[in-house]
């Protein structure tokens, strides 16, 4: 299914992003859709050897959170191809994890960075991922949220399927629409 994410303030530019999902046995895979004319979206350069890195989300990313009851994973990917993951134990609280055990994620930009389009594809494995980080043995009743960080230059813009809060919040469970 594909979803148009939207603002939380608005823009003022001709920006968009679409996102589309899906899910075959154990693996989601969101393939993320910028379309940005004036090319006004600042986007970091390709890595030379794309890795996990914290804090991609202080610049453009696109994001991935799927809840499995109270749990929930966060991934993030830059269109620099690092990325990463993070699980919670519930609201903001996050678990220690081995990140070694991790299965990594599959991360592709489709097309150029000096296009008016941006196209990255991100791969994830849930059930290993869920039980090396969380412990959740069983992932029925997955539920997912889609959502992106912008750097514009002057400011960043947060992008999601819905937004629940008074300020930005990916984390809030009730943005968790997408049922996988």
């Amino acid at each position: 299914m594909i979803y148009s994410l939207i603002p939380f303030s608005p823009l003022g530019l001709e920006v968009s992003l679409d996102a589309e999902i899906s899910f075959d046995g154990p693996f989601v895979t969101v393939n993320y859709l910028l379309n940005d004319p004036n090319r006004v979206v600042k986007l970091p350069p390709i890595s030379a050897q794309p890795q996990f890195k914290d804090g991609l989300y202080h610049s453009t990313c696109f994001e991935l959170f799927v809840s499995c009851g109270k749990t929930y994973l966060e991934w993030n990917f830059s269109p620099s191809l690092d990325w990463s993951v993070f699980g919670f134990d519930s609201y903001r609280s996050r678990v220690d994890a081995d990140w070694s055990r991790i299965p990594l994620p599959s991360v592709k930009l489709l097309s150029s960075q000096i296009s008016d389009k941006t196209q990255l594809q991100a791969k994830v494995e849930l059930p290993q991922t869920f039980y090396n980080v969380i412990g959740v043995r069983s992932t029925e009743d997955l539920s997912a949220s889609i959502t992106s960080v912008l750097d514009l230059g002057d400011r960043l813009a947060y992008m999601a399927i819905k937004h629940c809060g008074a300020k930005p919040d990916f984390h809030l469970s009730e943005s968790f629409v997408v049922k996988l």
